[in-house]
């Protein structure tokens, strides 16, 4: 008999309490179509969007927890090519991943994440019947895992990480007391280091493949030149001026960043702004722009038109378009890794596939590798608290031959850590034999 972990129970005992609550306050008081949807597909009322055809034709599930969304354009891309007969439908865990993947034209289906318990999670099986379920980047609900390899269903993960103490971080506590991982048909590793960790647990060699960061596919982020001479018209910025982008960033890091900011405003008149704040505290966004002294817009306004004067600084409000303004950077900080963090640091990736000098802070988890090879350059590249972040920045955007050292240097690395997609490729043709 098959017994409870601790965190297991007390996830099921907050779904649980939360129902009467979120049914009330969402079901028969709400308005909003989404949050009404949202209280159904939790609790795994989820059906195909094309109902039953005959013979119908087979679905992939794909789970995207929060940020890991931005991948999908990118995997559906690849699972298209190879197998157009297939439909795909995605579930995610948040409003703001959900609606960006409802703009990816590729998909068929997007619904919340159902409770990863026995009852909702059988429930939406049901209902979606897939023919293979993929996981991206990590697995989070055991539930689903468990019991779509029970029911024969092809259990993959797709640009698969488990660097080291990731299996004791809060995030992954119950999916690792619940043997998660055993029940991966297939797994697509971003390194070496990653495949040893998962055969750690079980799952046999021959089930693994190292395919590389997936997350190092150039067209995911590609900003057109026709994007941004619309996006720097709509800003009223002009070309020559430098950008600083700082993307991922989090409330204890506003004052951080307004500060590293305002100094090298000093010493370069014509700096500008990008700040992206963690979509997790954009409830806090009227407090930047006060850390920023006022002169601020968000992005939403600027992209409708409804931008007004030109300002110094922009305040990301929406979800998804990061990854292509770090294009528009001279100098980017990836945040939520000045200070101890329980999330990870957001992706370091994206401002290096642009080619553009990246700071970071001292806590830079997952992300340990890429760092030491920038610090190989350049030590600054890590900024040890806010004061070192503003030196920093200022010595890049004063330093044109630092600044192209690093550029240099990043467009190499980025080169080297290529063709992460042609292999995912070939594991998605191997590891779906279903079709």
């Amino acid at each position: 008999m098959r017994v409870p972990s601790l965190h297991h129970l007390r996830y099921a005992a907050k779904a649980r309490a939360y129902a009467p609550v979120t049914y009330l306050k969402r079901v028969v008081l709400g308005r909003d179509p989404y949050w009404r949807r949202y209280f159904w597909n939790r609790w795994g009322y989820v059906t195909p969007a094309d109902g039953v055809q005959s013979p119908p034709r087979p679905l992939i599930w794909l789970e995207a927890y929060g940020g890991e969304i931005t991948q999908l354009p990118t995997v559906c891309r690849l699972l298209g090519e190879e197998f157009p007969q297939v439909r795909l439908a995605v579930s995610t865990n948040n409003r703001f991943s959900f609606e960006f993947a409802r703009r990816l034209p590729a998909l068929e289906q997007v619904f919340d994440t159902p409770w990863d318990l026995t009852g909702p999670m059988r429930r939406a099986l049901r209902g979606l019947r897939p023919s293979a379920l993929a996981f991206v980047d990590s697995i989070k609900y055991p539930v689903l895992a468990r019991l779509a390899a029970g029911q024969g269903i092809p259990v993959v993960l797709i640009n698969g990480f488990l660097s080291q103490g990731w299996k004791e971080h809060a995030f992954m506590r119950r999916a690792m007391h619940m043997g998660a991982y055993r029940q991966l048909t297939a797994v697509a590793a971003r390194s070496e280091e990653d495949a040893e960790h998962f055969t750690e647990l079980g799952i046999p060699a021959d089930r693994i493949v190292v395919t590389g960061n997936l997350k190092f596919d150039p067209e995911s982020v590609r900003l057109t030149d026709e994007e941004r001479r619309a996006w720097l018209q709509a800003l009223g910025w002009n070309s020559e001026d430098p950008v600083f982008v700082a993307g991922g960033v989090r409330l204890p890091e506003y004052a951080a960043v307004a500060q590293a900011f305002q100094e090298a405003a000093r010493a370069v008149p014509s700096l500008k702004l990008i700040i992206a704040p963690s979509f997790d505290h954009r409830a806090q966004l009227d407090r930047l722009s006060a850390a920023l002294g006022g002169d601020t817009a968000r992005w939403s306004d600027v992209v409708q038109g409804r931008g007004g004067r030109p300002v110094r600084a922009v305040i990301v409000d929406t979800f998804g378009d990061l990854p292509k303004l770090y294009g528009l950077g001279t100098v980017a900080f990836v945040g939520s890794l000045i200070y101890g963090s329980a999330g990870l640091g957001h992706n370091l990736v994206e401002p290096l596939l642009h080619g553009v000098p990246t700071l970071v802070g001292p806590y830079v988890g997952r992300w340990e590798d890429i760092v030491g090879e920038l610090k190989q350059i350049w030590h600054g590249v890590q900024c040890l608290d806010a004061q070192a972040l503003a030196q920093n920045l200022q010595a890049v955007l004063q330093s044109p031959r630092l600044a192209e050292q690093l550029r240099l240097h990043i467009r190499e690395l980025a080169q080297r850590k290529a063709g992460a997609v042609e292999r995912t490729r070939l594991f998605l043709r191997q590891s779906l034999a279903w079709r």
